[in-house]
């Protein structure tokens, strides 16, 4: 795994704040141990990367309503993995359609029984979407509206984790993680493949890293860069 020592982190304090702006109508919403959604609003409501891993949702519901949002006014949803903090609330949006890679499908929907992180919450109380997921193709776009999101397949901590990019902004889930001011890889599925993907990002051009635990970082391009040719460094 490989370190990154971070410099330029937009900082949300989980004590007072419900949403944070990080760039043009995008915010974060994140509840310690529940996990991260990323907003992105949108000319007829909003777009989601991730729902967290609370079923009702609480968190981001009380986030959309700071923009003057409900949840019926959320259209699209984008899961990154299938990961209980990533898939908990996709229900709790009536409206929405839901989109992950197509090798997460049957785990978000609960057909197969995937590789989870240790935790209670997780076997105990792990959801599985009922709505019907679309699927989406590596190395494509989706449009919607004025929205435009383009769609990178990085497997690395499950098999078919996805990264999304928006403007000049990366959504990358769990493939990288943070810790003690310091970013690496997660090797959860497979460590060659989460390099792998590392290598392919590093062509996109972008300048916020959103991960999946909530922390945003600035000159993302450059810890990218740094991940891919460091994969041997201290682990943390």
């Amino acid at each position: 795994m490989s370190i990154y020592p971070l410099k330029y982190e937009i900082i949300f304090d989980q004590q007072k704040d419900i949403i944070k702006k990080i760039a043009p109508n995008v915010f974060l919403s994140w509840q310690q141990k529940k996990g991260a959604s990323y907003i992105i609003k949108i000319h007829s409501g909003a777009v989601l990367i991730d729902s967290t891993g609370d079923s009702a949702a609480k968190i981001v519901i009380e986030a959309l309503k700071q923009i003057n949002l409900r949840p019926k006014d959320v259209k699209l949803i984008f899961n990154t993995h299938y990961h209980f903090e990533q898939i908990a609330g996709n229900d709790a949006f009536p409206d929405a359609r839901i989109y992950a890679q197509q090798k997460e499908i049957p785990f978000i929907s609960g057909e197969k029984k995937g590789k989870q992180k240790p935790s209670f919450g997780n076997f105990i109380f792990a959801p599985y979407t009922k709505k019907s997921i679309n699927d989406l193709l590596d190395n494509t776009k989706l449009t919607f509206e004025d929205f435009c999101l383009y769609i990178i397949h990085t497997p690395g901590h499950t098999e078919g984790s996805a990264s999304y990019l928006y403007n000049d902004i990366l959504f990358t889930g769990d493939l990288i993680e943070y810790k003690e001011n310091k970013v690496f890889l997660s090797s959860f599925w497979d460590s060659h493949s989460a390099l792998d993907s590392i290598k392919r990002l590093q062509v996109l051009d972008f300048e916020y890293l959103c991960l999946g635990d909530g922390h945003v970082l600035r000159e993302g391009r450059n810890i990218i860069k740094y991940l891919s040719s460091h994969p041997h460094g201290h682990k943390v």
